[in-house]
């Protein structure tokens, strides 16, 4: 009967250890996971804010019309920063809210704003914005919006 007891007890540290190795292996798979979901939340909230800076440009430039898409009224407006004077225009300074959130340099790591302006027609004119950062591991990111305003 001494022998069946000891028997048992190795037995048990042999389930401990078990126990030990599995849920060792569980808690670092649910680190892992969680760290993907937060740089997941991460990269959805970069394209939030890089889509909601494009709109509000796009949208202030279609407000503007066709006949004051050139740099002098889109700087007067304060839609362009002062550099380059011909499209493609920056606005990565340009504050496009009350917030300075909305400021493509200060929303995104390495945020950057571009709008290109050509004419399609005699009474068309297509509108191309351009919104570009950097992600924390330096991969670059970008997402591109595309309009025409006519002439009314």
């Amino acid at each position: 009967m001494l022998r069946m007891f000891r028997r048992s007890r190795g037995f048990l540290l042999l389930d401990i250890l078990a126990g030990t190795f599995l849920l060792v292996i569980l808690v670092g798979a649910f680190v892992a996971l969680h760290t993907a979901s937060i740089r997941s939340g991460k990269t959805g909230e970069d394209y939030s804010r890089a889509i909601a800076i494009a709109q509000r440009e796009l949208e202030n430039l279609r407000l503007v019309g066709y006949d004051n898409l050139s740099d002098g009224h889109l700087l007067d407006l304060g839609l362009i920063d002062p550099e380059p004077t011909e499209s493609p225009y920056s606005f990565k300074n340009v504050v496009l809210d009350d917030g300075t959130r909305f400021s493509a340099a200060t929303a995104l790591n390495k945020g950057d704003g571009t709008c290109q302006i050509w004419d399609v027609s005699n009474r068309v004119r297509g509108v191309r914005i351009i919104v570009s950062w950097k992600t924390k591991e330096g991969n670059g990111r970008s997402i591109v919006l595309s309009s025409a305003v006519g002439k009314y």
